[in-house]
C-alpha cells in the first residue's frame, strides 16, 4: 500500500483572520417589518450569510424581501410546486465569491 502525501499540506490555522464566515439564523414569523429591520440594520454588514431565514415575508410574486447586499437562495421546489409556501430562504452576502 502506497501513501501519497499532499504536496501542499493544509495549514493548521486560517490564512487570514477574515477567512471565517459569519452566519445568522432567525425566524421572522412572516413579518415584512422584521425582515426589513434585519436587512437594513447597521449590523447587516457584519454577517456573510443569513442562513435559513425561517418564515420569511413572501410577496404576492413569490419573492422575498432582500437588499442589493445579498443574493436570495430559494428551495428548489419553489416553481415546481407553486402551491407550496416557501418556509425558508438563505441570503448570501454579495461580498462572497460565487465563482467557485
Amino acid at each position: 500500500l502506497k501513501t501519497h502525501l499532499p504536496t501542499h499540506p493544509m495549514p493548521d490555522t486560517p490564512a487570514t483572520p477574515n477567512s471565517h464566515i459569519r452566519i445568522w439564523q432567525q425566524n421572522l414569523y412572516r413579518s415584512g417589518t422584521t425582515q426589513h429591520s434585519l436587512l437594513h440594520s447597521p449590523h447587516a454588514k457584519d454577517w456573510d450569510v443569513y442562513a435559513r431565514i425561517q418564515e420569511p415575508h413572501i410577496r404576492a410574486n413569490k419573492n422575498t424581501i432582500s437588499s442589493p447586499k445579498f443574493y436570495a437562495i430559494y428551495p428548489s421546489t419553489r416553481y415546481s410546486n407553486p402551491e407550496s409556501t416557501t418556509r425558508a430562504v438563505t441570503l448570501i452576502s454579495t461580498s462572497i465569491s460565487t465563482n467557485s
